[in-house]
């Protein structure tokens, strides 16, 4: 989305809240996109919806009723219809908003896509609510999805899916992949079918699991080619059910930072030949006592691939800076690649740093090079790492420190001298003419 278009629905969103006042609208609001969505497809309802979604006939009534019959007709959708059915109002004040939605979805729609009003409407409700959710940016998921460069007929998990954003990016030129989710907030994972309805998949291809996925792993026999994540950050757990737990066999992350306890689940589900990436903030890279332990054993069976350190800021509810860490079981070096690309985000207004289109393909490039590049970027062997006592933090190993050619005192002060004697010179050629004061 364009950034002309993305404010036109900022200042829609703000002009409709401030009208209605209703702390649920951006639900309200993406049950009209999947309406419209439905309404544009061939789906068992979509010739009743249609009549009622266009500019000037929407109605908000007759689109009401018939979604009480939707989960009869469209039962792959059943929890997508669920939700529409109980987020939508028939105020007035409501539907005036509604319809100035879909005339903003009308006007918008040769520059967008669904999928992008799904992300941008998150965004906006993040950077309203700092409570809400944690959303991803799309130019972080773009990252990933270059980074993990995901095959045809692959599987994909994503354990803290929230609403998908992340795990629906990767894959998405191939029809045949295969998507795990799990998300532990109803609400978060109706959000999360929905998106997967606006990206054209269907319940074959995307399997959702709700429920704590580091208390019980209920996709125990599940082992997939990619995983991704963005946890939430430094997330405090109850390790007392899960002492024996095989996911945990290289030690128990400490109970009030689950960060680690995601990595060894995801890396648990990953097939001989995997390859993840997660999202966790920087401390996991050189924190001590049994984050330690398990980061040696990482380090000692050659499974990080790479770690890439980004800028502050990218997220619209967290300022702490992040690392992407890549992990791979079938690497073909002994060695661990370390990017800090800390430097390349663009600030936007109110602080915000954003990851452009140059600066992904920066990253991409370098991490695919696999060489070493001048305050970007080091190849550091095992060896140095198990020297180091497997800290990772990655100033250690990437000087960013770029050398200033050094000053010849001697030859600027001559040329200080021969300026003074010239503006002394002129100073007097000007008093002669004009008059001293």
């Amino acid at each position: 989305m364009d950034s002309k278009t993305q404010q036109q629905f900022n200042d829609f969103y703000r002009d409709a809240h401030s009208q209605i006042k209703d702390a649920n609208l951006v639900d309200q609001l993406i049950a009209v996109l999947f309406l419209a969505t439905v309404a544009g497809r061939e789906t068992p309802v979509s010739q009743e919806i249609a009549p009622y979604m266009q500019v000037n006939t929407f109605a908000v009534t007759p689109l009401l009723t018939i979604t009480t019959t939707a989960q009869a007709t469209d039962s792959a959708n059943a929890a997508s219809w669920e939700f529409v059915q109980t987020t939508l109002t028939g105020k007035a004040e409501h539907e005036l908003v509604y319809q100035q939605f879909i005339g903003l979805l009308y006007d918008t729609k040769t520059q967008t896509t669904a999928v992008e009003v799904f992300a941008t409407l998150l965004e906006i409700e993040a950077s309203y609510n700092k409570d809400a959710e944690y959303v991803t940016p799309i130019a972080i998921n773009q990252l990933l999805n270059q980074i993990l460069a995901v095959q045809a007929g692959m599987t994909i998990l994503d354990p803290t899916s929230g609403s998908a954003g992340t795990l629906l990016t990767l894959g998405s030129d191939y029809p045949d992949t295969q998507y795990y989710a799990q998300e532990i907030n109803l609400r978060v994972a109706s959000l999360a079918r929905i998106n997967a309805f606006l990206h054209g998949i269907d319940n074959e291809h995307f399997h959702l699991i709700t429920g704590d996925t580091l208390a019980i792993d209920q996709i125990d026999d599940l082992k997939v080619d990619i995983a991704v994540g963005v946890p939430p950050f430094s997330l405090s757990w109850n390790t007392q059910n899960v002492e024996n737990d095989p996911r945990f066999a290289t030690g128990m992350a400490p109970k009030s930072k689950a960060d680690m306890a995601f990595i060894q689940h995801m890396l648990y589900h990953l097939n001989d030949h995997g390859r993840m990436a997660v999202i966790l903030p920087m401390g996991i890279l050189f924190r001590g006592n049994s984050e330690l332990r398990i980061r040696e054993q990482l380090v000692t069976a050659n499974l990080i691939d790479a770690i890439i350190g980004l800028p502050a800021n990218l997220f619209v509810n967290t300022g702490i800076p992040v690392a992407v860490i890549v992990l791979d079981k079938h690497k073909a070096t002994e060695d661990i690649l370390f990017i800090d690309a800390a430097q390349v985000g663009d600030r936007e207004k109110r602080g915000q740093q954003e990851l452009t289109k140059p600066a992904i393909d920066k990253i991409t490039d370098t991490y695919q090079a696999r060489e070493n590049v001048a305050t970007f970027a080091q190849v550091v062997s095992t060896a140095t790492i198990v020297e180091n006592e497997f800290n990772l933090n990655i100033p250690r190993y990437v000087d960013t420190y770029v050398n200033k050619p050094q000053v010849d005192i001697v030859s600027t002060k001559e040329k200080l001298d021969h300026l003074a004697v010239t503006l002394a010179a002129l100073k007097a050629e000007n008093d002669q003419l004009h008059g001293a004061d």
